[in-house]
């Protein structure tokens, strides 16, 4: 595939994923926390993500450069899946799970179509 049709596919997609977001805030009534990077819920979820790191960097020097391409894949699903479940579990009064769940499932479905499109 060409970068046309690369860049023709993800901006799309990136787009439909913040709309998304601003219009399941807008619905649900969830502000917008402070900060977009890692914003974890407790010590639990502090500790949960640095053992997930040491074991991707673990398991980055151990596998080759091919399983190394997918493992971040797997990386970056365990840990969101962590979040959703955190959130859901300690701050569900918030209902900030709602945006992340949304998130998760988003990147789920663009990187498998990344995988099977490019």
């Amino acid at each position: 595939m060409e970068i046309k049709e690369f860049i023709l596919f993800v901006i799309p997609m990136l787009l439909f994923g913040y709309l998304v977001e601003v219009l399941l805030r807008k619905k649900l009534k969830i502000k917008k926390k402070p900060g977009w990077f890692d914003r974890s819920v407790n010590t639990f979820h502090n500790w949960t993500l640095v053992i997930l790191i040491v074991l991707y960097i673990a398991a980055s020097i151990t596998l080759d450069f091919v399983s190394t391409k997918y493992l971040i894949f797997i990386f970056i699903t365990i840990s969101q899946g962590v979040r959703v479940f955190m959130e859901w579990k300690f701050e569900r009064e918030g209902r900030e799970y709602f945006i992340s769940l949304w998130g998760f499932s988003w990147f789920l479905v663009f990187t498998v179509s990344l995988i099977i499109l490019f």
